[in-house]
């Protein structure tokens, strides 16, 4: 016991050794010293920036100067070539084309061997002169560039000549009042930037490459007397906390040394250390020809010294024993034999491993920091418990499976050291263990050999490497190889909920990690979280979801940057396999990259329901699906899916179309279910179809899965039948005849009488319906074939149609009708297409006028026979016929003398004078008749004439009466209203 020396006499000599430092820094402070001395620090210490900033501003004018000139110059250079290089180009094509001539004066063809070969020479001959040119020019810029070099090398020397001045001034003519400050160094340089540096080829100064100072609050700069060449070479720490910002550094590449100026002081007492940390490599490599720079050589030579140098002040940091002391033992006992022990040192001086129970009842510690409180040293050790305190080996050969369950019995929380723990049976993880190493370094090798990067695995192990059987428990930071199971989660002791396992590696294991639902319902696998694990060349599955008994599924669990990876080893399944699970198991940037005999990517079962696949990544060289989605499966959500396989992103078994896609997929992007949409922009629309054609027609159920559906009856009629409308609210379908035979489709209703109320037909090749539900119906929006709504009126007078149907059959009957339309302006009217019929064979006139205007086509329509018809359309600016018909010209014959006045209800007159003369009186010309067309004419031999007349016997066609004389003499008539016309004689 006489060799061990305890923390607190430690502690008593680092107390010392501050003090000694507090006592050094109260003289660089000047304590008790005079304010005249202080004065006169400042001063100079002002005159030197001065000085500096004056070089450096004359250097930098005279570098800005430089970098123009030879800006101008590199820009002339540039315009010369391009210049020579046109003008040579020029002069080639010349050449080339008086050769060209002179070979073709002389008989010889550039086809011709000889031809082409001397062309082939100028030509080469001009390249070999463009290259000359080029290098000249290479040349010329390399000098510039050069010369700037020169310039800075010089700047550089000016200003290191200037700081050593200033650094001796600083020493040599100021007292000790007037040193530097506490917290900045032994040399305190005026504070610069050099903007370009190289390693300095002068000798580095015997310095040791770490500074230390305890920092008084108040100062910011602190000098390090050893040089930096690179800002990567240099450490700062303050305390025991690494500092990569928050300073700037001042003489990088300045042989002297420089300073680090921090952004605010550290807190008082803080041990602020620099130090340069060079890596240990070497960088150059001399060619065995040409001449041996010596700044290369000295700038390597600096470079070994301030490797020795580092190395040094290292060891200089190292315990060892005194150059007078006697030799004794260097080596540590074995690692089995100082495991769980402490470092003491027998009476020859030789190191011992101590057990803890043996250490002074005395020996306490007290973490650092405010309100901590000293224990005793054997109750600070026990707050970690390893693996290894219950005999485990960690090398990889002997059996540690004991130990740690051993260890996991007797306390919460076991650490496994780094090392290789070989296990012989499952590592059990009950309700709140908690198991875990130190990353890639700790192992648990549930196999008898080793883990084997080069070749591809086997997999031995009939037992499962780790199980957590209950819930709350953690694992995490290991690498498990081998295993029938990496980790398996189920509840065999309780329910196996919010457990956590992460920052695992799995290797060679037939399944990476496996949720099992077992076999009962009241110990649930749920609410577990795995993330940031890789599962590395499975047999089977990387990730599998199940259940062995009479359990639940696995339900709301998540994975979170999980990983699966064959690395060229063959899998038979899937690298996620969700065969049973529901309500929202998540898988959120995961990854699986397989072999090319892998089942999937990530595998959907026919017992999962309203599982969640976030920013998945599928990747194989093979025809493997990125996520197939087997039948039964529903409510999946996919969103932004990577599938960079030779199969289906995504793979629908049975096309059911029972997920959600959202820019996942191909060639679709997207499958929604049920959205609602406020406001929808669409650039190209596709809607689903399908086509049906039973093959001895009857009765066909529609899909609801299909938007558009071709039917066929060629094989006997089709009854298309609708489900209820209150199943499908607001679904919209199209159905369509595709067939040219004589079988109609029938569109029904499901329980209902049809859509508006009834079936309806399409008999014909073509014919199409399409319909909406509302939730109580279902209603016809568009077809072809449409039955037309008809109104009848039969009673004599003005009628006012209200143009809600299509068709007006109008009876004559009781007497003459005024079929008035509103105005064409009419909020009713605009765009409305109306027919209207004389129904009836009496004498009673139809007169189709309008409320604004004389009627269609700017007149009043007449229709005075059976069946006459007029189709009117509104534009809001007028009425427009768009159809007009007539029934097969009638024929009035008369043979009376005297006056014959007729009702223009005939087309054609036929008039006999031969009882004697005749006058034919038109009605006068108005509104009334314009339109009327008729035709008279003269069919008896005799001498008496037929006159035409009009109003009251004075008037006639053309203005006057009309006398048809001879036998078969006719005229053909118009009114227009205004007058009656002669449109055609006989």
């Amino acid at each position: 016991m006489g060799g061990i020396t305890t923390p607190v006499l430690a502690t008593l000599g680092t107390v010392n050794s501050v003090g000694r430092t507090v006592e050094r820094t109260g003289d660089l402070l000047g304590i008790g010293k005079s304010g005249r001395r202080r004065r006169e620090r400042a001063q100079l210490l002002a005159g030197q920036e001065a000085e500096t900033a004056d070089l450096t501003a004359r250097q930098a004018a005279e570098v800005e100067a430089l970098s123009r000139r030879n800006a101008l110059a590199a820009d002339r250079i540039q315009v010369e070539a391009g210049a020579d290089g046109r003008r040579r180009s020029r002069a080639l094509r010349q050449e080339t084309g008086r050769t060209r001539a002179a070979l073709g004066a002389q008989g010889i063809s550039t086809a011709d061997g000889s031809g082409e070969a001397i062309i082939l020479g100028r030509e080469r001959a001009a390249a070999a002169e463009d290259r000359d040119a080029d290098r000249l020019d290479a040349l010329r810029l390399a000098a510039l560039a050069e010369e700037e070099e020169v310039l800075d090398r010089r700047n550089l020397l000016d200003l290191t000549r200037q700081q050593e001045r200033q650094r001796l001034e600083s020493w040599r003519g100021v007292s000790d009042a007037a040193r530097p400050p506490a917290g900045a160094g032994r040399h305190d340089f005026p504070r610069h930037e050099i903007r370009r540096h190289s390693m300095s080829t002068a000798p580095l100064p015997a310095a040791s490459p770490r500074a230390q100072y305890v920092a008084d609050g108040a100062a910011t700069r602190f000098a390090f007397p050893f040089p930096v060449y690179g800002s990567g070479d240099l450490s700062l720490f303050l305390d025991a906390a690494p500092h990569g910002s928050g300073f700037m550094l001042e003489g990088l590449g300045d042989p002297a040394g420089g300073a680090v100026q921090l952004d605010t002081p550290p807190p008082a007492g803080t041990i602020v250390t620099i130090e340069r940390r060079m890596v240990l490599d070497r960088q150059a490599d001399f060619l065995e020809s040409g001449p041996l720079a010596a700044r290369s050589l000295n700038e390597q030579l600096n470079r070994l010294t301030a490797m020795v140098q580092q190395l040094a002040a290292d060891q200089a940091r190292m315990l060892k024993a005194a150059a007078t002391d006697l030799p004794s033992a260097s080596l540590l006992p074995d690692r089995a034999v100082r495991a769980g022990t402490a470092l003491g040192f027998d009476a020859g001086g030789n190191p011992v491993a101590l057990p803890l129970e043996s250490l002074p009842a005395t020996a306490t510690v007290a973490a650092l920091g405010a309100g901590a409180v000293t224990r005793a040293v054997a109750d600070k050790l026990r707050d970690q418990v390893s693996a290894r305190d219950f005999g485990a080996v960690g090398d990889g050969i002997a059996d540690d499976t004991n130990a740690i369950l051993a260890a996991l019995a007797a306390h919460r929380s076991v650490f496994l050291p780094a090392g290789t723990y070989r296990t012989s049976a499952p590592i059990t993880l009950g309700y709140g263990h908690t198991l875990y190493g130190e990353g890639e370094g700790s192992v648990i090798q549930a196999r008898a050999e080793a883990y084997d990067p080069v070749n591809l695995p086997t997999y031995p192990s009939p037992f499962n490497a780790v199980e957590l059987v209950d819930g709350y428990a953690t694992l995490r930071d290991l690498r498990i190889v081998g295993g029938a199971t990496g980790v398996k989660l189920y509840g065999r002791d309780g329910p196996a909920v919010k457990n956590v396992v992460e920052n695992l590696s799995i290797w060679d294991t037939v399944n990476g990690i496996v949720l099992d639902g077992y076999h009962d319902t009241n110990r649930p696998c749920y609410w577990n979280h795995v993330a940031r694990v890789l599962v590395a060349r499975p047999q089977a599955h990387g990730v599998l979801f199940t259940v062995e008994g009479d359990g639940d599924t696995p339900n709301a669990n998540k994975f979170q940057d999980v990983r699966v990876y064959s690395l060229a080893a063959p899998i038979g399944g899937c690298g996620f396999f969700i065969s049973a699970g529901r309500f929202n198991n998540s898988f959120t940037d995961c990854e699986a990259n397989l072999h090319p005999g892998a089942q999937a990517c990530l595998r959907l079962g026919s017992a999962t329901d309203q599982n969640l696949i976030v920013n998945f990544y599928a990747e194989s060289l093979g025809a493997v699906p990125g996520i197939r989605i087997d039948n039964g499966s529903q409510n999946t959500s996919i969103v932004n899916l990577f599938s960079a396989t030779g199969g289906q992103p995504i793979w629908d078994t049975a096309q059911a179309r029972a997920y959600t896609a959202v820019n996942a997929g191909y060639p679709l992007r997207n499958l929604l279910k049920e959205t609602h949409v406020t406001d929808l922009r669409v650039e190209g629309l596709s809607v689903e179809t399908t086509y049906v054609e039973p093959d001895t027609g009857g009765l066909v159920a529609a899909d609801l899965g299909f938007t558009t559906h071709l039917v066929s009856a060629f094989g006997g009629a089709v009854e298309f039948r609708l489900p209820k409308a209150d199943t499908a609210n607001g679904r919209i379908l199209h159905i369509k005849k595709t067939d040219s035979s004589d079988n109609p489709v029938t569109v029904s209703e499901l329980g209902g009488a049809g859509p508006d109320g009834r079936p309806v037909l399409l008999a014909s090749r073509y014919d199409h319906v399409s319909v909406v539900s509302n939730g109580a119906g279902w209603w016809v929006t568009a077809r072809t074939g449409a039955p037309a709504n008809a109104a009848f009126r039969d009673m004599a007078g003005l009628f006012e149609p209200d143009l809600m149907k299509d068709l007006y059959l109008v009876s004559g009957a009781a007497g003459a009708v005024e079929v008035r339309l509103p105005a064409p302006s009419a909020v009713q009217a605009v765009g409305r297409r109306i027919t209207i019929k004389k129904s009836d064979p009496s004498d009673g006139a139809v007169t189709v006028t309008a409320a604004a205007g004389t009627g269609p086509d700017g007149r009043v329509w007449r229709l005075g026979k059976p069946h006459e018809q007029v189709t009117v359309l509104s534009n809001g600016a007028g009425w427009w016929v768009t159809g007009a018909s007539r029934p097969p010209a009638t024929i009035h014959f008369h043979e009376a003398a005297g006056l014959f006045q007729p009702d223009l209800g005939a087309e054609h007159y036929l008039v006999s004078a031969f009882a004697g003369p005749v006058e034919l009186r038109l009605p006068a010309p108005d509104a009334a008749n314009a339109g009327i067309r008729l035709g008279v004419k003269k069919t008896d031999p005799s001498a008496n004439p037929v006159t035409v007349t009009s109003g009251d016997g004075t008037a006639g066609p053309d203005g006057g009466p009309q006398v048809l004389a001879g036998q078969h003499d006719g005229l053909c008539l118009l009114s227009n209203g205004s007058a009656w016309h002669i449109v055609g004689r006989t």
